[in-house]
């Protein structure tokens, strides 16, 4: 703790030293074109022609005309995301990017991180349903430099709605499977107060056994624009339980899970040419895990409970001057974990909150301070963007990751670019703690690191945007979950080296701007990737790292046949790498490959929307990992009434 408070001092002294320095900066720089995308991937936002980094981006348009009742389903139609689901809409899903593990991308809410110290597989437990969604940003490739610890291969960022105008909204949907979801919202101005509130309650019987689930969000969102500053304030809530039909290994079907995450964060901005922006942030996650729902074993003891706490806070300043933009800043970050099964005794346990006669008796918490210096530079054709950041753990001491990006426009609508970049990733509680039937920890983990070259060129005019890159990205100390062949026990090492390399390119297209092309096909959209990695970690089987998609193919076209009836067909495909061990057979089987279709028609009618989809239309039997499978063919309807007033 002593030596966590001479770091606070050192780093209250590094920002003070920072802030004087910024305010004698004259800012010089042109005023910023404003005919094309504004991306905030990179500490500082910079323009979508200039950006040396592949940064997909699914706008709100892109939501309300997709077949998905989830955010998880709608990542499934971007190539470079690895969506790998233990069961639909929304109940649990494993996201990963470039052959990523879903402990090594970075998910972001309105640029707050939200990953979970126990375990990745909660990183999507997110208090906001998909209609609170404006636009979501995804960027490929790492971002130590640009985000911080954990954006490993890259990261998620979902920005909610914002009330720019006086509205209500009601949704009610429903279908098969006994499914209904009711969403409403309500926005509104006072003066220059903007406030956002939401509540959704979803719900399903299952498409088989032990697949059931209920989900409850809350919501709000209050902007605050003064002279001084814009203020933002984000409290979330999320209550999710879930049958868990063979979630962690198919030896134990009868799973059962309950979820629970209180979120919270206070955000300012303020200045221009010199912009000073901060975040506070807090968030709680509770979870119940229930090996067996019912008649449990004889030799079973109990559920597992956990309870993690992460407080945060995020500092940046952004200086416009004559040789460019400089970005300096720091991220503190403490996290910590009550928990029966997970860390290191107690001296006195503490009651669970809520059950009676259950008790949590470990604890584990870590300290993590980031500072971070990055400098863009624009001359002529030419953006060049490095930086450096320094991270202190109080488990693993410091470490520093660099980054260079070089972006050079060839003309107007064509530009080419090559970055390096270094990250890492913390292993997460569940890395270190667990013991299981068939699973256990590793205390004496140690981070994992990577280099990533890229290199790759973008084409945008009225009617296309394209990108397409190479990549390469050498992983050092890689955590993942192993056994060998002849035992079913799996255990965290750190794989001594797994190298990647990957293909990929995307093209939105909108046809109705070109005369030749009838006017009702209004877009298409083309993403694909290709993805290759070499091991060297002796005879182990992996269960993440090795087990990613080779191929990923998706494509999504957009129709308008009569005035206000819209229709979204997509399509895609996957063929997964790796094995796994099949309960029924009682061996190893390799993954099949996946093509999924999904079907959409919707209907505005002055101020109601009417739709009906349906998703798997072939009735596929498949699945993203293991033996859990997802449902099949799934019919669902729906109404939506929205009024400004």
């Amino acid at each position: 703790m002593n030596k966590f408070l001479k770091i606070m001092k050192i780093l209250l002294l590094f920002c003070l030293f920072v802030f004087v320095n910024a305010v004698v900066v004259k800012a010089s720089l042109d005023s910023v074109r404003t005919d094309e995308i504004v991306v905030t991937a990179n500490r500082a936002p910079s323009l979508y022609s200039e950006n040396a980094r592949i940064i997909q981006t699914i706008s709100r348009a892109d939501i309300e005309s997709a077949p998905v009742q989830s955010l998880s389903d709608l990542l499934e139609y971007t190539a470079s995301v690895d969506v790998r689901q233990r069961g639909n809409i929304s109940v649990q899903a494993d996201i990963g990017i470039r052959g990523g593990t879903y402990d090594q991308a970075l998910i972001l809410l309105n640029g707050i991180p939200v990953n979970d110290p126990q375990t990745g597989h909660h990183n999507m437990n997110l208090p906001i349903d998909i209609y609170d969604i404006e636009r979501i940003e995804i960027l490929e490739g790492p971002g130590a430099r640009v985000l911080g610890v954990n954006a490993f291969t890259g990261a998620i960022n979902i920005i909610t709605t914002n009330a720019e105008s006086n509205n209500f909204r009601v949704n009610l949907n429903g279908g098969e499977f006994g499914f209904y979801r009711v969403f409403s919202s309500v926005a509104f101005n006072i003066n220059k107060l903007k406030s956002y509130f939401s509540v959704s309650k979803s719900a399903s019987d299952g498409y088989i056994d032990n697949t059931d689930f209920k989900n409850l969000n809350i919501f709000s969102q209050q902007s605050l624009n003064t002279e001084i500053a814009d203020f933002n304030l984000q409290i979330g809530y999320n209550d999710k339980e879930f049958g868990a039909n063979s979630f962690y290994t198919a030896a134990f079907p009868n799973q059962f899970e309950a979820v629970r995450g209180l979120f919270g964060a206070l955000s300012f901005s303020s200045g221009h040419d010199i912009n000073l922006t901060g975040n506070i942030y807090a968030r709680q996650h509770t979870d119940r895990f229930e090996l067996f729902r019912d008649n449990p074993a004889e030799w079973y003891s109990g559920h597992n409970y956990h309870k993690t706490n992460i407080y945060g806070g995020l500092f940046k300043l952004n200086i416009k001057w004559s040789p460019g933009i400089t970005s300096i800043g720091t991220d503190i970050r403490q996290e910590g974990i009550l928990s029966n099964v997970l860390g290191d005794l107690m001296d006195e346990p503490i009651a669970v909150s809520g059950v009676s006669d259950e008790f949590y008796t470990r604890e584990a918490n870590r300290n993590n301070i980031g500072i971070f210096v990055d400098h863009t530079l624009s001359y002529n054709k030419f953006t060049a963007s490095a930086g450096v950041f320094m991270n202190w753990n109080s488990d693993w001491d410091w470490n520093t990751y660099f980054g260079i990006d070089l972006n050079y426009k060839i003309n107007s609508n064509l530009a080419v670019f090559g970055n390096i970049n270094q990250s890492t990733r913390l292993p997460n509680f569940t890395d270190l703690y667990y013991e299981g039937p068939t699973n256990r920890g590793n205390p004496l983990l140690i981070p994992e690191n990577a280099n990533t070259y890229e290199v790759g060129a973008k084409y945008f005019n009225d009617f296309m945007r394209f990108s397409a890159s190479v990549f390469t990205r050498v992983g050092e100390n890689l955590i993942d979950w192993t056994r060998l062949s002849d035992t079913l026990l799996w255990q965290t090492m750190n794989v001594s080296e797994v190298n990647t390399t990957g293909i990929s390119f995307s093209s939105n297209i909108y046809p109705h701007h070109i005369n030749e092309i009838p006017k009702f096909w209004t877009g298409i959209n083309l993403s694909y990737q290709y993805l290759h990695s070499e091991k060297s970690s002796g005879e182990y089987l992996s269960f993440y790292n090795l087990d990613h998609l080779k191929h990923k193919f998706a494509i999504s076209s957009q129709f308008n046949f009569i005035e206000n009836l819209f229709m979204d067909i997509r399509l895609s495909y996957q063929s997964r790498v790796g094995t796994f061990y099949n309960y029924k057979l009682e061996q190893e089987v390799p993954y099949e490959d996946i093509t999924l279709i999904d079907f959409k028609m919707y209907y505005d009618w002055n101020k109601i929307r009417m739709f009906t989809e349906v998703s798997n239309i072939m009735n596929k039997l498949y699945q993203d990992l293991g033996n859990v499978y997802l449902p099949g063919r799934w019919l669902r309807f729906g109404v939506e009434f929205r009024t400004g007033f």
